[in-house]
């Protein structure tokens, strides 16, 4: 089971033919546009490197945003349509007509419009999405686009099922309505980098505030719980409204999850701190009784949790698939990619919602539904090599850090779920790597 698929026809024209669509929209003289790639790389620096002097709201200056939109946004539909169109056939049945849907930090709407491309099924439903960004600039031209990609995608000339509802402000602003999804793309790295707060005190705050945004948290919308300022209380109001199960005899407050399902999702870049963020975002929201539906096989702890020293969780993704005029306008910044990183958290309130399912399994590994002792496992590096002409990968699985070995990874990629017929007794007389501490399989 591969974690990241490659786009539809109809859908890839419209990411390959993407500077058309935005030059419609938000046209640059050639002058502009012999420029872009000194911009884009310009901007790169501030993003990464020289981080410090980066203004927030950077995305209201004019030059900073056409680099943005032309290579940066890019790339990340690129990561995006991939993930998304990857993710379990039933990933988003939770959503249901007249739901409301909130992206922070959106910017040009970049996640709303990748969903839109990779999940057809959802482009029928009306969706309410509240998308909320610092830059007023940015929501606007990322509204055009999304009406831009939707028309072509459109049989009839009618308008989108979709409602855009854009809200200038940070996480923690308010809104009307509880939401079914909240999500934030390449937003939380913004937020902590030069933070003096732990990491974890962060990811407990930033889990109280986006899950106070949902219907599990009954507060009223303009209660200061949702606000930013008082993001203590809204952890506290988390822990009230979305107790764990295990541990709590109040009836009413699970069924209140139960009967009422929503999602968590959260990309970052695929760097050891961002992995370490969402590691332990990951955490804080099983403590709040979210169940993870992708990408971990299990909801214990995190054996790639990001700690100095140690392996993080991310994904490769090879870009041999992105747009051709992509590749060369990254190549003349500079800025040449051979592959996409990210590490990402996808959560729900429902266990029903958990992709990783006993059936799933046995259908990938063409096992008799008689088999009970399948682990699922997956992997998070590239191929590794292993003393004796051995290759290898390290994975993630229920046990924990795994060393996959064998001929069963020869065509794997970052992100594939593969599956170990294995019952408790295998599993704790498994081999141990004595570099790694992770526990050995051989994948056949």
């Amino acid at each position: 089971m591969t974690l990241f698929t490659e786009l539809p026809e109809k859908e890839r024209l419209i990411a390959e033919h993407f500077d058309s669509i935005i030059q419609d929209i938000k046209p640059l003289n050639s002058k502009q546009l012999a420029f872009l790639p000194h911009d884009i790389q310009k901007l790169s620096a501030l993003l990464t490197a020289e981080r410090s002097n980066l203004k927030a709201g950077y995305m209201n200056n004019a030059v900073m945003l056409s680099a943005y939109i032309r290579y940066f946004m890019r790339w990340n539909l690129f990561r995006l349509t991939s993930l998304f169109a990857g993710l379990d056939t039933k990933a988003f049945d939770f959503l249901k007509d007249g739901d409301y849907c909130l992206d922070i930090g959106s910017g040009p709407l970049t996640l709303p419009i990748a969903l839109y491309l990779a999940r057809p099924e959802l482009r029928e439903k009306k969706l309410n999405w509240y998308c909320m960004d610092t830059s007023q600039n940015a929501l606007t031209l990322g509204e055009n686009f999304f009406l831009s990609c939707a028309a072509r995608l459109q049989t009839e000339a009618e308008e989108p099922a979709w409602r855009i509802v854009r809200v200038k402000g940070e996480i923690g602003t308010r809104i009307k309505n509880k939401v079914t999804f909240v999500s934030c793309a390449n937003m939380f790295n913004e937020l902590y980098w030069n933070t003096h707060n732990p990491l974890e005190k962060e990811a407990k705050k930033y889990a109280a505030l986006l899950l106070s945004y949902t219907v599990l948290n009954k507060t009223a919308p303009d209660s200061p719980a949702a606000t930013k300022s008082t993001a203590d209380a809204a952890a506290k109001n988390s822990a009230r409204i979305a107790p764990d199960a295990a541990k709590t005899s109040n009836k009413a407050a699970y069924q209140t999850l139960t009967e009422s399902p929503c999602a968590v999702f959260v990309v970052e870049p695929g760097i050891p701190r961002a992995a370490r963020f969402v590691s332990l975002l990951r955490s804080a929201l099983i403590r709040s009784n979210m169940h993870i539906h992708s990408p971990c096989p299990h909801e214990g702890e995190c054996p790639m949790d990001g700690k100095k020293g140690g392996k993080w969780c991310h994904f490769i993704l090879d870009t041999e698939n992105a747009p051709k005029n992509l590749l060369a306008l990254s190549e003349k910044a500079g800025l040449p990619k051979d592959r996409a990183a990210l590490s990402f958290v996808f959560a729900s309130s429902s266990p029903a919602h958990k992709s990783i399912s006993k059936s799933s399994a046995e259908k990938s590994a063409g096992k008799s539904a008689r088999s009970a002792s399948l682990q699922p496992i997956r992997i998070c590096s590239d191929p590794i090599i292993l003393p004796h002409s051995k290759t290898g990968r390290y994975a993630c699985a229920p046990w924990g850090l795994t060393l996959v070995t064998g001929s069963g990874i020869k065509n794997a990629s970052s992100g594939d779920l593969i599956f170990a017929d294995l019952n408790t007794r295998d599993i704790h007389t498994l081999p141990v790597d004595r570099k790694s501490g992770a526990k050995i399989v051989d994948a056949e």
